[in-house]
């Protein structure tokens, strides 16, 4: 009797706290899309037969509705922003409970293959949001074991910080929109854009100019996790498994930053890796300028998320090439160059420009300002740069072109904007790149 009272006690307290996280997931964990995502999977009226895999990259530039339109396929953009190599494997795996996949179009972003900053939480979001199941019980068993007790059983330990917005996490899900898992149930970050739907996003137009550094990856085969190579091999072994035609891709990233090749690269290894497996590989980096023509404004920033014009045209050549490998070996040179190193030629202007300001106070109550210029360019392009330097009143043009790439003059006390124009020598452009610095000296 005692033990009976004791194993009741246990079960009485295991049910309190199960309501009381319940109540705290209500309360503390956002909304987020990948919810709506996965409803639209598992309960459209019509069952989805290509898949599309990948990161925020894929969200933005594989648009599913050009792909049916050219290839008659009935396709769902399940590229998430953060997903994993392993959140791909299960997302596949949840794909085929309620549809029978012919197709998945996995896209190969580099920045998910090294390097990665694990963080429990973050890394598991796609888990929570899936249904109970016998892929979520896989998932569980292979990857959370081992790991902080409350990654599974109390995510909103996570967001318990966030006071101030419990209010509007508590009247989202209590609207009708997050009952029906409707997208304006769901707060969704970094999309840039309207839902279009089945996982796709349309954003709006880019701009560059003066917004930040591009960021330089220095590439190393050596350096990349066997797990995630793994994690690859697996998605690999159950599309043979069940008879689905993998397909990867490399998705248009901003000129200016496939100027740093990084992108070149990481291509050469993912076109190793996937010979190896026999999977077919298209590097759409590499698509020819009079097949695509593409600046850095169509893209929202210079990590690569394409905007929503673009995105269109993009997906309607990457069916058109899918479906000439369907006809049989698809003509690369239709579509692509040959080399990186063609594509570089072909860059006939200063794609990017920025700098970063020294200053500093002189004795004499002057100030100096200094700093060094980094541009991209093409390969057969030589860069020069005009500094001006404007005021509340009007602008000098202190420099006037030169290929000079350091600068050091003096200012009195003062606020202005340092702007530097870039262009190629031989150009008659006013400016083909620039960007803006506020120099506040007082």
């Amino acid at each position: 009797m005692r033990n009976f009272k004791k194993i009741l006690k246990c079960i009485i307290f295991t049910m309190i706290c199960c309501i009381i996280f319940a109540i705290c997931d209500f309360v503390f964990v956002p909304s987020g899309y990948v919810r709506v995502i996965l409803h639209t999977l598992n309960y459209s009226d019509e069952k989805y037969d290509c898949i599309i895999l990948g990161a925020s990259h894929g969200r933005s530039a594989i648009n599913p509705y050009k792909l049916d339109e050219e290839l008659g396929t009935n396709a769902i953009n399940l590229c998430i922003p953060s997903e994993t190599m392993e959140d791909s494997y299960y997302l596949l795996k949840e794909s085929c409970r309620n549809n029978k996949p012919k197709t998945v179009i996995l896209d190969l972003d580099y920045q998910y293959w090294y390097d990665l900053v694990e963080n429990n939480f973050s890394d598991a979001f796609i888990y929570y949001q899936l249904e109970p199941s016998k892929v979520k019980a896989e998932y569980f068993f292979h990857n959370l074991l081992n790991k902080d007790v409350r990654i599974t059983f109390s995510r909103w330990s996570n967001y318990i910080s966030d006071f101030k917005g419990i209010k509007d996490k508590v009247s989202i899900k209590l609207d009708k929109e997050y009952n029906d898992c409707d997208i304006e149930g769901a707060v969704v970050k970094g999309a840039d854009g309207p839902y279009v739907g089945n996982g796709f996003f349309y954003r709006g137009p880019g701009g560059h100019g003066a917004r930040g550094f591009v960021t330089r990856v220095e590439w190393n085969d050596s350096k990349v996790d066997e797990k995630v190579v793994k994690q690859f091999k697996d998605i690999v072994d159950y599309c043979n498994a069940n008879g689905i035609k993998l397909i990867c891709v490399t998705s248009t990233i901003t000129p200016a930053t496939v100027l740093t090749k990084t992108a070149e690269a990481s291509a050469k290894f993912f076109t190793k890796l996937t010979a190896q497996y026999g999977v077919d590989y298209y590097d759409f980096n590499l698509l020819r300028q009079d097949v695509m023509p593409r600046g850095n404004l169509d893209f929202g920033d210079w990590d690569g998320h394409m905007c929503g014009a673009l995105a269109d045209k993009y997906s309607s050549i990457m069916a058109s090439v899918i479906k000439d490998s369907q006809g049989g070996k698809v003509d690369r040179t239709k579509y692509f160059y040959n080399s990186y190193a063609t594509l570089y030629e072909d860059v006939h202007t200063v794609m990017y420009c920025q700098t970063e300001l020294a200053i500093t106070k002189k004795e004499d109550s002057t100030y100096n300002i200094s700093f060094d210029i980094d541009s991209l360019a093409g390969s057969t392009v030589v860069p020069e740069f005009q500094i001006i330097v404007g005021t509340t009143t009007g602008a000098e043009v202190l420099y006037d072109y030169t290929k000079q790439t350091k600068y050091s003059f003096d200012l009195p006390q003062g606020t202005y904007t340092i702007r530097v124009n870039a262009r190629a020598v031989g150009s008659t452009a006013e400016y083909e790149e620039y960007c803006e610095k506020p120099a506040v000296l007082e």
